[in-house]
């Protein structure tokens, strides 16, 4: 453990010399020496970007990339809508805000992000509020169709983790001592000497499950950034693919510690400890399967404003698992092994998410064999039992997607899926008893061969 502590004197805020100092130590060795980190990363530029200028002073405006030349760095911005969004690019301030964005105009989040931009040494920044026109259609389904480049490009993802909407910020006050490692002498005939204790449920508390992460188009932004600089409401967090630390634990996260295994996985062939832990065949051609499922499982646990988001808010990590795959997308599916992933299970809230009972959108988003279809979280999506689909009793026959845009990993306008299959009577048993579940009984001997259904 010793190692890993930090020896710095912690202040009785965020916004101090010693936490931005050691943010700006995580950013500066993750580009320098985390090759991980580095090889994601090219020469693509959003459309539009935020100049804050290379003043003393923060004199933002809004800058659109084709008048600069490739090759420079830019920061992300992940962080709660809420109903505080004081000032957004909308189509008839685009020239303004091309010529000043007053800083005092902006949320509280918007102005700290600034500020931590050009402290870690950039010059720009992406904010999606302020690069996407919020009153075009067209230009949103462009931006979007964008997402997983933007932020797959990013030098870092700044995320405003601990705060609920943009009247917060990303600084918070805090009491020193309760984030300061704690050493404690035992002197019982069990155990002995000296030992530090650690909060094992830290990074899971202040960040998994932080209002931020409750945001379902976060999955997206977190995962695709090669760097995540984590605001939470007691520390600041560090996240790479490299390394996980925070002001306690400057060099390193404590074993202890409890993570979601999502957001420590590359889809470069991460799933093979998800397959092991279920108990599933060993096969390395399915681990990017399972890891997409598993992806799915921690996507459909977030909150979306609009329902018509559900595909589009995870179309960056399809994109980015299709070339992984090689496989064709489908409304949240995939084309090999599709008969075992409609097995998908609608849950019940889980502990520390604010799922209710899962429900049927009610406008259209994907076909009901997707899980796109349902508003609520979902689960068993991509436990593949064997390459050769052993034991499924079905061929699909035919499938299709009617795509909303040219980005077939977007909103559709509807699908159809054919299948051939034994057909079985069936006793649906209800139960009487107040929120009781239904249960289905198959007579197995009747089994026919003849049947299709679609």
């Amino acid at each position: 453990m010793k190692p890993l502590i930090s020896n710095q004197h912690f202040l009785s805020s965020t916004e101090s010399g010693s936490s931005w100092a050691v943010a700006k130590r995580w950013f500066s060795d993750c580009a320098t020496e985390h090759l991980l980190c580095a090889q994601k990363r090219n020469e693509f530029l959003p459309t539009r970007l935020i100049d804050i200028s290379t003043h003393t002073d923060i004199l933002p405006r809004l800058l659109e990339t084709s008048e600069i030349v490739s090759g420079i760095k830019y920061a992300t911005l992940s962080h709660c809508w809420g109903k505080h969004m004081p000032k957004r690019l909308q189509q008839d301030n685009l020239l303004s805000l091309k010529t000043k964005i007053v800083f005092s105009e902006l949320s509280k989040t918007f102005q700290d992000a600034m500020k931590i931009t050009k402290y870690l040494g950039l010059r720009y920044i992406w904010i999606d509020s302020l690069c996407i026109i919020q009153d075009s259609k067209e230009d949103w389904q462009r931006e979007a169709s964008l997402m997983s480049k933007v932020y797959t490009n990013s030098a870092c993802n700044i995320s405003a983790t601990g705060a609920s909407d943009g009247s917060i910020g990303l600084f918070f006050d805090r009491n020193p001592l309760a984030i300061q490692p704690f050493r404690a002498r035992f002197l019982g005939n069990q155990v002995k000497g000296s030992f530090y204790l650690v909060n094992p449920s830290l990074w899971a508390d202040e960040v998994d499950y932080s209002p931020l992460n409750r945001r379902a188009w976060v999955v997206q932004e977190r995962l695709l950034s090669p760097c995540n600089l984590h605001f939470g409401s007691t520390q600041v967090y560090w996240e790479c693919r490299q390394r996980l630390a925070c002001e306690a634990y400057p060099v390193a996260l404590p074993s202890a510690f409890e993570l979601l295994d999502c957001y420590r996985l590359d889809p470069d062939g991460g799933g093979a400890r998800i397959r092991e832990s279920h108990g599933l065949h060993p096969d390395s051609s399915l681990d990017n399967y399972t890891l997409w499922g598993y992806i799915v499982a921690t996507y459909t646990k977030g909150e979306l404003s609009f329902e018509s988001d559900k595909l589009v808010a995870i179309a960056g990590i399809a994109e980015q698992m299709h070339k992984v795959l090689g496989d064709q997308y489908l409304a949240g599916l995939w084309r090999n092994h599709l008969a075992d992933q409609l097995l998908w299970v609608a849950e019940y809230g889980r502990e520390r998410t604010r799922k209710s009972k899962s429900k049927r959108s009610h406008e259209y988003l994907a076909p009901t064999w997707s899980w796109a279809s349902i508003d609520g979280e979902i689960s068993r999506l991509g436990y593949i039992s064997y390459t050769d689909d052993r034991g499924i009793m079905i061929d699909i026959l035919t499938v299709r997607v009617d795509l909303a845009t040219a980005n077939p990993f977007g909103q559709i306008t509807g699908a159809f899926l054919q299948v051939r299959g034994k057909l079985a009577k069936a006793v649906m048993y209800v139960s009487t008893e107040p929120g009781g579940v239904w249960s289905l009984g198959v007579h197995c001997n009747r089994l026919t061969d003849t049947g299709m259904f679609s």
